[in-house]
């Protein structure tokens, strides 16, 4: 066989995407074996037909492969491996004591990881994995009992694996879920939030319905005031009816947050609307770090009552009444992005009142990108002014404002296209009395050196000749 030099190998390596490819240049030879283990390792990703007990073995009977996984992806986190009998006692129960007190819960731990539990199995891979920084998955289970016990239990600094701390290194977390009716309660992913390292949590289908219910750990964990160092929340179509105040209050210096709405939470039996004041409580506890804001700009902005259900919330008590002003960003004061739905923005069912009527009066002086999400035909006459007067105010009030956005709720179906299930990217256009209506803006905009666009992104409705045809805003 032909050396290469390690540099070309190493080339080689990075060419391949999939892991399970990369994996295989392992076997060539053993000079390429022992040159790339730490590189081949470094990035694992499990397909959707590959079991976590492989890795699992692998990680236990060799820690350098253990210490060399810094990201972890893993597809479909299943309920069960494909078969039984898999689980050696003599390899893995040092690493299951830790976590249990009683002969009993050892039992039922080798009893569950015996018989093909991948949540589990979870457990031990990540207590093996003592280097990593990130890690993804996707995942369907609800029985999760055992293994958010364990990760609080990780999360409290009370395991020490081989002398150290499992996750203590893990910086940035994402997991998300199938579809919109696939959710889970946001205290299952409390423990990410006492992580040492943790910087980025991203997850999807996370609900708040009944948290109450689940708030209360097998073992002690609170989420002490300012004591996180997560920085960056990102959730998408999710349903958190009390704004996250716990998990957004508990960051020392939150700088990015993210938050797209889904109505439906706890698994689609529970339909609630989104409640933004929740969220500018929480977020206010931020307003010294806070940089980014997307607060539902892409999800879904009409009510359940629009789709034929009710409110869990109004119906049971909880919430009589649901305010859709977010509330003054005036003392956000190093926040610099904004996306946010005009309605939520703007107090335009109290106008009457003068709250948050004015944008100059609720925006804080360093912003420098406004986008103003779900814009509707019929807030154009009230819009419009409004940023002439942000713009007729930049230089004393504003000069860092650099970029204008007006993300459209309203768009046109281009003549002899047809509508599409993807989104009807390509066969929509801005309509021309649109453009018409911010002309002036626009003029301005170039005036002052403030780029200024139209943008449709997430959901919206589609015209034509004035009549709806299609609208993407659903649940």
């Amino acid at each position: 066989m032909i050396a290469l030099p390690t540099d070309i190998i190493l080339m080689i390596v990075d060419t391949i995407d999939e892991f399970k490819d990369r994996r295989k240049l392992l076997q060539v030879c053993r000079s390429w074996r022992s040159l790339l283990l730490a590189k081949v390792y470094s990035k694992v990703t499990l397909g959707n037909d590959e079991s976590l007990v492989p890795l699992a073995y692998a990680a236990r009977l060799n820690r350098s492969i253990g210490a060399s996984v810094r990201e972890l992806r893993i597809t479909d986190l299943c309920g069960k491996a494909d078969k039984n009998g898999i689980y050696d006692p003599e390899l893995f129960r040092e690493l299951i004591k830790p976590f249990t007190a009683t002969p009993e819960d050892i039992s039922e731990w080798e009893g569950a990881l015996e018989g093909g539990d991948e949540q589990l199995w979870l457990v031990l891979v990540l207590v093996s994995l003592k280097n990593l920084r990130y890690l993804e998955m996707r995942h369907y289970s609800y029985a999760w009992d055992l293994t958010l016990r364990s990760l609080a239990q990780l999360a409290c600094n009370s395991v020490r694996v081989w002398g150290y701390a499992p996750l203590s290194h893990l910086e940035e977390v994402t997991i998300m879920s199938e579809t919109v009716y696939q959710n889970f309660p946001a205290i299952r992913f409390a423990p990410f939030f006492k992580l040492p390292a943790m910087r980025v949590f991203r997850a999807a289908g996370v609900h708040e319905e009944h948290e109450g219910k689940y708030a209360e750990f097998p073992i002690p964990l609170n989420l002490e005031h300012k004591s996180s160092q997560v920085r960056e929340i990102i959730l998408d179509h999710s349903n958190c009816r009390r704004g996250m105040i716990e998990y957004i209050s508990s960051c020392a210096n939150l700088e990015y947050f993210e938050y797209q709405h889904s109505n439906a939470a706890n698994h689609g039996d529970v339909w609630l609307d989104f409640r933004p004041r929740r969220f500018h409580a929480a977020l206010f506890t931020q307003k010294h770090s806070l940089r980014v804001l997307r607060l539902n700009d892409c999800g879904i902005t009409r009510g359940v009552d629009d789709i034929g259900m009710e409110d869990e919330g109004i119906y049971s008590g909880d919430d009589v009444e649901i305010d859709p002003w977010f509330g003054s960003l005036v003392d956000f004061t190093e926040l610099r992005e904004l996306r946010i739905p005009v309605r939520n923005l703007l107090d335009l069912d109290n106008r009457h009142r003068g709250l948050g009527s004015s944008l100059d009066e609720i925006l804080p002086c360093g912003l420098e990108y406004l986008c103003l999400a779900k814009t509707d035909h019929a807030e154009f006459d009230t819009v419009e002014p409004q940023l002439r007067r942000l713009l007729a105010l930049r230089g004393k009030c504003f000069p860092a404002l650099r970029k204008l956005v007006i993300q459209l709720y309203q768009m046109e179906l281009i003549p002899g296209k047809e509508l599409s299930s993807a989104k009807n990217e390509g066969n929509c256009r801005i309509p021309l009395s649109t453009k018409g209506v911010f002309e002036e803006v626009r003029r301005v905009c170039v005036t002052e050196g403030v780029e200024f666009l139209f943008a449709y992104d997430g959901e919206y409705q589609v015209l034509a000749d004035g009549k709806l045809v299609c609208d993407t805003d659903g649940a």
